[in-house]
């Protein structure tokens, strides 16, 4: 490769920014090095009493294109950025870098700040105020930052074009990765596809709500997972220290555990119906405001060829694998729904099970765990490349 010295790219989380150094290799790329991770707390103006303004309220300021932060979101986003300028000071060397950035949260229109995020501050400014401190700290970008990307379409090019990756050799496939959040993406005909663009007939995680009103992301993502343990436990364990209380027969564990893979399973069987037949309502709107999905969409009749789980998620299904907890109850559950079907066809379902059971080789259980910062890497080459 000609021109810049390296490829960044940096996945921002809700308490954490990771970076990596992306090598490409002919169509592939890698990662060189350690990821390198650095905490929003650790920045002195951080305030981790801090609480996001209501959801309903910042889409609508969003819709309206009139957003107007407060001091709290303000001096919030200031630690947010500061930690996102260290990481890149840190991996950048002294030279001239290309950056790709993948944030949580709805972007503003120009795609270079986040206008609405359900666990953290609204930082509309977000690319102009980093490359501004960038500057200041005489780091040289190759080309202004085009634009935020969401973690769920980075993690696709991660699992797409990575030398590890899972989406390789599907025409169809769904990645779920779930940290602190979830992150998803699909891909269809095979083309990679934001769920944000496909928003009038299918909703992400955190949209969906069950009976009881809470996210799906909620049980299928490690951070809703501790917020399911700890916040009648008064502890602060981490999802994976939970699970092996889980493992050694601790009763909450195991019960939050077991709902959390029926929840994974409720899931996907949402998402292999809604492409296949439409959406059929399994859940409710989290969002009030949310028009009513369409079931008629251009995608109708796909099976799935790989369903990819990824992150924090991926690493607690394989060690709980031979127990009797989160990966056997999900995918009993995901098998029960697919049997008993009243939406799936036969043909759908001789796709989708294998001797009468969810068949396990669609399944990818994902080792690629900074696949978000090295999608930013990827996304960021080809934007550049655009620029010249």
């Amino acid at each position: 490769m000609t021109g810049p010295g390296v490829i960044l790219g940096l996945d921002g989380g809700a308490t954490k920014v990771s970076g990596v150094i992306v090598k490409k290799t002919g169509d592939s790329f890698s990662i060189t090095g350690e990821t390198l991770e650095k905490t929003y707390a650790d920045q002195h103006m951080f305030n981790k009493t801090f609480a996001p303004l209501d959801i309903n309220f910042q889409m609508e300021s969003l819709r309206n294109g009139n957003i107007k932060i407060t001091d709290q979101e303000r001096i919030q986003g200031q630690a947010l950025i500061k930690s996102f300028s260290a990481v890149i000071r840190e991996l950048a060397a002294g030279k001239f870098i290309i950056l790709g950035i993948g944030l949580p949260g709805l972007k503003t229109g120009d795609k270079r700040g986040v206008g609405a995020m359900l666990n953290g501050p609204r930082i509309p400014e977000f690319c102009r105020l980093l490359e501004l401190d960038l500057t200041r700290a005489g780091v040289k970008l190759a080309a202004p930052i085009k634009s935020l990307y969401s973690d769920g379409y980075l993690c696709g090019l991660g699992e797409e074009y990575g030398l590890e990756g899972n989406f390789k050799h599907s025409e169809n496939a769904y990645y779920l990765g779930g940290g602190t959040g979830t992150a998803e993406v699909l891909k269809l005909r095979g083309s990679l596809m934001s769920l944000n663009s496909l928003n009038d007939w299918i909703l992400k995680s955190w949209e969906l709500a069950d009976n009881a009103g809470n996210s799906l992301e909620s049980y299928t993502s490690a951070g809703g997972i501790e917020k399911f343990y700890n916040s009648s436990a008064d502890t602060g364990e981490n999802a994976g220290d939970i699970l092996k209380l889980a493992l050694a027969g601790h009763e909450k564990a195991r019960n939050i555990f077991n709902k959390s893979g029926k929840k994974l399973g409720d899931l996907i069987y949402e998402r292999i119906v809604t492409i296949y037949t439409g959406w059929q309502g399994t859940f409710k709107y989290l969002r009030q405001d949310q028009p009513p999905l369409i079931s008629n969409h251009s995608f109708l009749n796909i099976l799935l060829h790989k369903i990819v789980l990824g992150q924090r998620l991926a690493q607690l299904l394989e060690k709980s694998k031979g127990s009797n907890i989160l990966y056997t109850p999900f995918l009993t559950r995901l098998t029960s729904l697919i049997k008993h079907s009243i939406s799936l066809d036969e043909n759908a379902k001789n796709h989708y099970l294998k001797n009468n059971v969810f068949d396990e080789t669609l399944l990818a259980i994902s080792t690629l765990r900074a696949a978000p910062a090295l999608g930013a890497g990827i996304q960021a080459f080809e934007d550049w490349k655009q620029s010249l």
